[in-house]
């Protein structure tokens, strides 16, 4: 639609909304299976480590028994070797308790990526968008100019018209304006996705040990 007027200087293309970098990282593929094997490595921890949590209770159960049984068997120093073996074992535990924290977090890692791989595909086709409208607008650009230098006019997009109501119908009008809106959908998107991670990524972690832990990368 064109809307009569003098001959006006022609008012420059409006550039679409300035995207926000792309960051270069894993594909969502890549960082599910991460995640999966995050998931299934505290899996296999966490029955090691119940494993391990009867054992020791048993032995701290039956150690001073076995002491005495010792002693009257005449073996004094069978104290010790047990003792020693008990800390051992102890050792051991906290060792798995400590593997299954760091499997936590570094599941919690992967929630994120996954997150952020997923905004990193967002970001990717809404550039993509973005350079096609710059395109188009260029293009448009191109066809109007001799139109409007020949009828001295400037030729503007009017909203679309309801032809049941005869009303003028709100949102994009073009083809251009609704790979904008594509566009800036898939931006938004990719940014709740990015909150989403940071969210995950200083979520507290409750290991076995009754402490928390921030993960921080």
């Amino acid at each position: 639609m064109k809307s009569p007027s003098k001959k006006e200087e022609r008012k420059p293309v409006t550039p679409a909304p300035a995207a926000v970098p792309i960051v270069k990282g894993r594909t969502v593929e890549e960082a599910e299976a991460d995640l999966e094997k995050y998931r299934a490595a505290a899996r296999d921890l966490d029955q090691v480590l119940k494993i391990k949590e009867v054992v020791v209770a048993e032995k701290e159960r039956t150690a001073g028994d076995e002491i005495l049984a010792a002693r009257l068997a005449g073996d004094p120093d069978a104290s010790s070797r047990i003792l020693e073996e008990l800390r051992g074992m102890k050792t051991s535990l906290e060792i798995s308790r400590r593997a299954l924290t760091s499997a936590r977090l570094a599941i919690i890692k992967g929630e994120a990526g996954v997150r952020l791989a997923r905004a990193a595909e967002k970001r990717e086709k809404a550039a993509e968008l973005r350079a096609e409208i710059e395109r188009r607008q260029l293009h448009v650009a191109a066809l109007l100019a001799p139109l409007q230098e020949f009828e001295g006019v400037r030729f503007v997009h009017m909203p679309r018209i309801n032809q049941a109501t005869g009303q003028l119908e709100a949102g994009p009008s073009s083809l251009t304006q609704f790979k904008m809106v594509e566009m800036m959908d898939l931006e938004r998107e990719a940014q709740g996705l990015e909150a989403e991670a940071e969210r995950i990524r200083v979520r507290p972690v409750s290991p076995t040990d009754d402490e928390v832990e921030v993960l921080h990368f």
